[in-house]
């Protein structure tokens, strides 16, 4: 989770820019969308931090999306009630959806489609 931590604080950060027109950018897709990464500074290192974001952003797609039929959590929507394994990641996404669902009194529902 420390790497999703990063990509985050990276995401955050990068509002931050001042328009000086020195932004390094990469771009790719994964979600059934497309993303744009701008990072408000020239950086040597981008394949390597476009390479870690791909593998991240990847990571997330295999573990909870529900536009990827092989993901964990459409396998785990097509077991029913059959006992299946997830991986840490997966369960704690699920575990924090299903307490912020609580903590707000329902207002946050993690479950879509029908039911």
């Amino acid at each position: 989770m420390a790497r999703l931590t990063q990509l985050l604080l990276c995401f955050y950060l990068t509002g931050c820019s001042n328009g000086d027109g020195n932004v390094s950018r990469t771009h790719g897709q994964v979600f059934a969308t497309t993303y744009q990464l701008q990072i408000a500074q020239p950086i040597s290192d981008l394949p390597q931090i476009e390479q870690d974001v791909r593998n991240i952003l990847f990571q997330i797609d295999s573990n909870i999306s529900s536009y990827n039929r092989e993901s964990e959590i459409s396998k785990l929507n097509d077991a029913g009630t059959d006992w299946f394994p997830l991986s840490d990641t997966s369960f704690f996404v699920i575990a924090e959806s299903l307490r912020i669902a609580e903590w707000t009194n329902g207002a946050f529902d993690p479950t879509s489609y029908s039911l």
